[in-house]
């Protein structure tokens, strides 16, 4: 089974997830690498924005298959607890900038199940 995760503006429209990679580079201050995820200063790759979101979309889906930036977020603090998800933002700046970011933009994501 696999899975298709598509991004949209507040407004509906789809975004390309390269268009995002830009604003995250514009918004981390780092060089724009065309052929890789921007990925925080000093973390390894593994930890690129983009892998982040997908693993945290891909977990705390609601059966709605439309996830706004609030659920994600919803979905660790009942998986954590508040102390957990404090810590675990307070360890990754970069990727709660990210979080906020995306809120301010009111972004929300789809996620489609296929065989």
């Amino acid at each position: 089974m696999g899975y298709i995760i598509k991004c949209f503006s507040h407004k509906g429209e789809e975004i390309d997830f390269k268009d995002l990679d830009k604003d995250v580079c514009s918004l981390w201050n780092i060089p724009l690498e065309t052929e890789k995820w921007a990925t925080p200063v000093g973390m390894p790759y593994a930890h690129n924005w983009h892998e982040r979101i997908v693993t945290l979309i891909y977990f705390s889906m609601p059966e709605s298959g439309i996830a706004t930036i609030d659920h994600l977020i919803q979905f660790h603090l009942k998986e954590k607890g508040e102390i957990g998800l404090m810590e675990y933002f307070s360890k990754d700046k970069y990727f709660m900038s990210l979080l906020l970011y995306l809120i301010k933009r009111k972004i929300f994501f789809t996620i489609q199940y296929y065989l």
